[in-house]
């Protein structure tokens, strides 16, 4: 049989790392999140139009920082959703784990995306290799790049949702609630704007 002292200890100590997991998991992915904000505002390659075949003349490197942050927020992203469910009560780990379940999801797109920028398509842009990259190139907004990069974050959008119903009760919580839920509406407001212009 266990004893009672140990597992009190083991449940403190379980406590302490969650926390500080949790702490500064949720502090990278605000500031991953706010990186790549603001680089996309300033240089993200959607505000420059580029005609068939989609790739350009020139190498950009502003065109490619942006999914550095982007790229960092995934995996954080996922252990700050990991800690959500291990924080969760009993009653609603059934939420937490939906809500981890669409991070693995956003995560696995997102970063393949992503890498397949940085070692397919940027590499062929810059010898000069360019036929057949259409598809590929995020200058296309009907391309494969786009298509899976509307699909990770409407999974993040989804994991959000189910993380809301873990936070009730305090002030804290409720404010957690808040963020979160306004979070996944103006991410779902962009994504359909985004799709119904372009469409």
């Amino acid at each position: 049989m266990a004893d009672p002292a140990t597992s009190n200890g083991r449940d403190l100590n379980l406590n302490l790392v969650l926390k500080q997991l949790g702490f500064w998991s949720a502090i990278l992915t605000a500031v991953f999140a706010v990186g790549f904000l603001v680089i996309g505002i300033f240089g993200t390659p959607y505000t420059v139009f580029i005609p068939y075949p989609y790739v350009p003349s020139f190498f950009n490197p502003i065109d490619y920082i942006w999914l550095y942050p982007a790229f960092l927020l995934a995996p954080v992203f996922l252990v700050l959703m990991a800690c959500i469910h291990y924080y969760a009560s009993n009653e609603k780990k059934v939420f937490s784990l939906i809500g981890l379940s669409f991070a693995l999801i956003y995560a696995t797109v997102i970063t393949a995306d992503y890498f397949i920028q940085w070692t397919v398509v940027l590499p062929r842009i810059l010898s000069g290799e360019t036929g057949n990259l259409s598809l590929f190139t995020q200058y296309n907004h009907h391309g494969l790049f786009v298509a899976l990069e509307s699909l990770g974050y409407l999974m993040m959008n989804l994991a959000l949702l189910f993380a809301v119903a873990v936070f009730s009760g305090g002030r804290l919580e409720r404010a957690i609630r808040w963020l979160i839920h306004n979070n996944f509406c103006s991410g779902d407001w962009i994504f359909y704007r985004y799709f119904f212009s372009e469409v």
